[in-house]
């Protein structure tokens, strides 16, 4: 993590694997909204055993799970981790107030709705 934020010029879409009304699938997508980056979602099966892709992606079937082709990055799972490699590696757009970042992870947080 650290690198440095891809080009907008050569940026491609964020891939996220997630189960619809997931909490923690929605905290991400949140983050990836706040921080204004494109993401496409994928949604993955309700049975675990069903989920092939995301336990090659990631080696395990918990969703959700983020691929970045910007950064070579392949199945980050765990919403807080994932939380912690966007703000890491991408800046926030202009006019958004950095300090914004640790409201809104305050409120993802304790807010699963």
């Amino acid at each position: 993590m650290g690198e440095q934020t891809p080009s907008a010029d050569d940026h491609q879409p964020l891939e996220l694997y997630v189960l619809r009304g997931c909490p923690y699938c929605r905290r991400v997508e949140r983050r990836l909204e706040l921080l204004d980056l494109e993401y496409v979602t994928h949604d993955v099966p309700r049975r675990h055993a069903n989920r092939t892709t995301v336990a090659e992606l990631s080696g395990q079937t918990e969703v959700p799970v983020l691929v970045d082709p910007n950064t070579g990055l392949d199945g980050l799972a765990e919403s807080s981790d994932i939380v912690a490699y966007l703000e890491e590696t991408y800046d926030y757009p202009d006019g958004v107030d950095p300090n914004r970042g640790l409201l809104a992870r305050l409120r993802s947080f304790f807010d699963f709705g």
